[in-house]
């Protein structure tokens, strides 16, 4: 074999070498490039899923706690394949008219999600006040309507010292429309109070009580558990929420609470197994005209009673309860 022939085979192997060598990184490329795409496809994927989470959670807890308030306009916002902002409006019904209440704002990420805690807590108007009566919304700083549980202990050293009995302002307020939450002096059942509401004001919610000592108006108010009944379908609204309550009441969020007396109080109402003619109820949501609550006035199944959001009526609105 002369040296010519030499040299074109170490040529010729040099050749399959550099193509060998071409396609091997051509070929590490792909896997590195699939690779990081999987990765980014399977984070992209991890986020979602507790974007998903996130709002799940907001649903269920405005069906079984948040007194009458559901969420509207819900967005996403600053959205990235790892993380983003959820928005959404807390908005309240007053005799049928919607009112921005308060604002949510949470975020999501890959391996978690974390709700908008100041959007759930409410502060008193001022701890400095010997009768401490009234709270505001922690961001917009809007009145709250309280729940008072008649058998909390309430004294001058207690950040809310006395229940409310906030009925006797509403003569001073004529041409609005208010929400009032009604604490009752103990449980009632739906029946029994459809004798004592007054049929021209609307029920928005219905509080499910305690029947501990638990002070109500320390709760944040996705843990004040209550119904929202629909008149058309007041059997599925509350299969509804007592289904979601039940499943609450399984979660691990629920059992790490670390409140005993809140936990009796969901564990009680569950013992109605789902059945509305069984529930009973400490406390309702009232919403109407002004003018229309004086007929609550001094009547003895009242505990105590607190104004929310306040309205000016206007002529054109369409109201439920008339």
């Amino acid at each position: 074999m002369t040296m010519e022939t030499f040299e074109v085979l170490a040529e010729k192997k040099r050749r399959e070498w550099k193509k060998r060598t071409i396609l091997i990184s051509f070929g590490s490329i792909l896997l590195s490039g699939g690779a990081v795409f999987l990765i980014w496809l399977g984070l992209a994927f991890l986020s979602v899923k507790q974007h998903h989470q996130l709002d799940d959670y907001y649903h269920r807890q405005t069906t079984i706690a948040f007194p009458n308030m559901q969420r509207d306009h819900i967005r996403v916002t600053s959205a990235n394949p790892f993380g983003g902002n959820y928005e959404a409006n807390l908005i309240k019904d007053v005799d049928g008219i919607s009112v921005k209440y308060e604002e949510i704002e949470a975020n999501f990420s890959v391996m978690k999600w974390k709700p908008d805690f100041l959007a759930t807590f409410v502060r008193p108007a001022s701890v400095e006040q010997d009768s401490t009566e009234i709270a505001y919304s922690y961001k917009s700083h809007q009145k709250a309507a309280l729940f008072f549980n008649p058998k909390a202990n309430y004294n001058p050293e207690a950040i809310i010292r006395k229940p409310a009995q906030e009925l006797p302002y509403l003569a001073q307020m004529k041409g609005q429309l208010v929400e009032v939450a009604i604490s009752f002096d103990k449980q009632y059942t739906l029946a029994e109070l459809e004798e004592k509401l007054p049929k021209n004001l609307k029920a928005n919610w219905y509080w499910i009580g305690s029947a501990s000592n638990l002070d109500s108006t320390h709760q944040a108010i996705s843990h004040l558990f209550g119904w929202t009944p629909r008149k058309q379908w007041l059997e599925p609204s509350y299969q509804e929420f007592y289904e979601l309550l039940e499943e609450f009441s399984r979660s691990t969020e629920f059992k790490e609470m670390g409140q005993e007396e809140l936990v009796e109080d969901v564990r009680v109402h569950l013992a109605s197994e789902g059945e509305l003619g069984k529930a009973t109820f400490g406390g309702v949501i009232l919403t109407g005209k002004a003018e229309d609550f004086a007929q609550l006035e001094n009547q003895d199944w009242i505990f105590a009673s607190s104004i929310g959001v306040a309205i000016p009526n206007q002529p054109y609105y369409q109201l439920d309860a008339g």
